[in-house]
């Protein structure tokens, strides 16, 4: 019946699609018959019933775009302009495919003498249409949630015109939407040998390596964009990211206050870029300033509910009682999706847990860890299988005869744990140090060890034997190919620091490439350190904490590793643990300092003190003294989440 409705709308008559549509039971409603009623009463000019209908859509279905799309259309018939505007840029940013979207922005856009606006909307309307239908059909199916339709489409295109630029830039995309991002940035760096002058190439290659975390290559890659097209606020905004990411403050903040100053203020777009901005002030100790962009991204937009949790996630930020109230109504009555609940549930359980009230707050940490584990493909006990099986990989055996590293020009301090355990804390106490320099979370040594992996796989061999197979060569230069990456972050001190918290599993890899490489493993107590991160939205990775038996069981995997690289690497390898570095601070450092060889310096210990950007979840408790209340902190919860007791 509804393939005859459907024909119907096609066909214009209208009439007669909305008499089949009226007979089916309301309890028999799906998603396309609600569409399909919500069309039938626009062409009908009864505007507020298709509302009513496109209402009931969104409720079940909250990243709908065409849906938005009508909502749009429907406002403009009933002279809400501006709330037709918020519900078009909601369609196009869920489907930039949808050019009758981008036409009908172009029109308002235009017509409030937005110019630069309606130049972009009809530019992407053009694109879109300007593509082959293969491949127009194929962008429509991706965003609608088709993977598997969307590749078919491409490939069966790309049979006949194997050098098409856009169809690559699709087959890229479906690969990412895979997850394989190294697939993803083989083609598209074949498409721009094929279309080297293809700016929308670039674009996506910018994008594929800020995803593996190529940042430097992103970066000077997004530069040219900005260069080659200074009007397009999509490359500048793209550059602005990567800019951050290299540590280049001043212009990303320059760049992100130049694309705010042309975005319409209740899109979509401008709430992504307020917040956006709000993490740079964050990051640079700006705190007064964080908030004020983070208040107006859900200020703009009730929907961005990562403003709230940025705001939460501040840890000491006091949510006030119109914004519990707004936060409340806005999970009970809002159109969200499963990811925009999760955050908002995990702001509301930090807001509850600032006001004591740990039951409620315990409660919204349940849902938000549900929600959140309920999308993710993981397998925790695979996952601790992998690490405990880092000890065969690299047994005792290949550092026997490892030689010292006489001629390192840098020593670098690896701090390394679960997330959440005090690395932050260590890496600021150390930074406060005139000999060290801190970087950030460096994404090398896990890029190596996947690169490793992956060359094993392809000479069929097993990664054990692959890598010691490795010659005193090999290991060298993969030591100064580390150097030379991480040299973009460096000072020149003597010593750096990386803290990314995963390199735990692979210091079997670090010192067979960095032999003068120096480990800190700081550890936190069991339960302590399951809450912490059972209280943390993690945008990437870290799927092992939205449930508290995982992270008891990734945090005994964890252990069981460390203890075997302790065993190997006495030296090198201090365990400092969290509880004693906050009550006794100065006998902690002390044994740091001695490890690495340098000596103790006052200013250590006033490391709150200590300007430089942080650019992790602490990065205001670091701005403050040593305190005691996170010891013990699981205690406030173990009434209402009963399992931390028995992890």
């Amino acid at each position: 019946m509804l393939q005859q409705i459907q024909a119907l709308v096609k066909s214009g008559d209208i009439l007669t699609a909305w008499q089949h549509l009226q007979r089916i039971k309301q309890d028999e409603l799906d998603e396309q018959t609600l569409y399909l009623s919500a069309v039938c009463n626009r062409y009908l000019n009864n505007p507020t019933c298709a509302l009513n209908y496109l209402d009931s859509l969104l409720k079940l279905d909250p990243t709908h775009a065409r849906a938005y799309q009508e909502q749009g259309y429907n406002l403009l018939l009933l002279n809400k302009a501006n709330d037709a505007l918020k519900a078009l840029n909601k369609a196009v940013k869920l489907n930039p495919s949808l050019t009758a979207a981008w036409c009908k922005l172009a029109e308002i856009y235009t017509h409030n003498q937005q110019t630069q606006l309606a130049d972009n909307a009809r530019a992407n309307a053009v694109y879109y249409q300007s593509l082959p239908l293969h491949i127009r059909s194929g962008y429509s199916k991706l965003y609608d949630g088709d993977i598997a339709q969307a590749q078919r489409l491409c490939q069966t295109y790309l049979q006949h015109q194997p050098d098409h630029p856009d169809a690559m830039r699709l087959l890229a995309q479906v690969a990412q939407y895979n997850g394989h991002n190294d697939k993803a940035e083989f083609i598209l760096d074949s498409a721009r040998l094929i279309s080297p002058g293809n700016l929308f190439v670039q674009y996506d290659l910018t994008i594929v390596y800020q995803n593996r975390q190529k940042f430097v290559e992103a970066y000077e890659l997004a530069s040219s964009l900005v260069k080659a097209a200074p009007e397009s606020i999509s490359f500048m905004l793209c550059c602005a990211n990567q800019a951050a990411a290299v540590n280049q403050y001043a212009e990303a903040e320059r760049m992100y206050l130049q694309v705010l100053s042309q975005l319409e203020k209740s899109s979509v777009d401008y709430s992504e870029v307020a917040i956006a901005l709000g993490h740079l002030y964050k990051m640079l100790g700006k705190t007064a300033q964080a908030i004020d962009y983070y208040k107006q991204a859900y200020i703009n937009n009730l929907d961005c509910t990562d403003a709230f949790w940025s705001l939460a996630n501040l840890k000491n930020y006091q949510f006030t009682q119109g914004e519990f109230q707004l936060m409340l109504q806005t999970l009970e009555l809002g159109y969200l999706s499963k990811q925009q609940q999760c955050l908002l549930s995990f702001a509301l359980a930090h807001a509850f847990e600032a006001k004591k009230n740990y039951q409620r707050a315990a409660c919204f940490y349940q849902s938000a860890n549900h929600l959140r584990l309920s999308e993710l493909n993981y397998n925790n006990q695979k996952h601790v299988e992998d690490i405990i099986n880092q000890q065969c990989i690299y047994p005792e055996s290949l550092f026997l005869n490892s030689p010292a590293s006489a001629k390192a020009t840098a020593t670098p301090i690896f701090i390394v744990g679960l997330p959440r355990a005090g690395s932050t804390l260590l890496e600021q106490i150390l930074a406060s140090h005139s000999k060290v320099c801190a970087t950030m979370e460096l994404p090398y040594i896990m890029q190596m060890a996947y690169q490793l992996e992956k060359q094993a796989a392809e000479s069929n061999a097993e990664l054990t034997s692959y890598i010691a197979s490795l010659s005193e060569g090999d290991k060298q230069q993969l030591g100064q190919t580390y150097l030379q990456k991480t040299a973009i972050y460096r000072d020149g001190s003597d010593y750096f620091i990386d803290k990314m918290p995963n390199n735990f599993k692979h210091v079997g890899l670090i010192k067979l490439i960095l032999p003068q490489a120096k480990i800190i493993d700081v550890r936190r107590n069991l339960q302590d350190a399951c809450m912490a991160n059972y209280k943390q939205y993690y945008a990437q990775g870290q799927h092992f904490s939205y449930h508290l038996k995982h992270c008891a069981n990734f945090y005994r995997g964890y252990q069981t590793l460390m203890d075997y690289w302790q065993s190997l690497f006495k030296q090198d390898l201090l365990t400092l643990e969290y509880e004693h570095l906050v009550a006794q601070p100065q006998q902690s450092i002390s044994q740091i300092v001695e490890m690495l060889g340098i000596e103790f310096e006052p200013t250590m210990l006033h490391f709150y003190q200590t300007e430089r950007a942080v650019k992790t979840p602490s990065s205001e408790q670091v701005r403050q003294p040593l305190y005691h209340s996170s010891i013990n902190a699981w205690q406030n919860f173990a009434l209402y989440l009963p399992e931390l007791n028995n992890l």
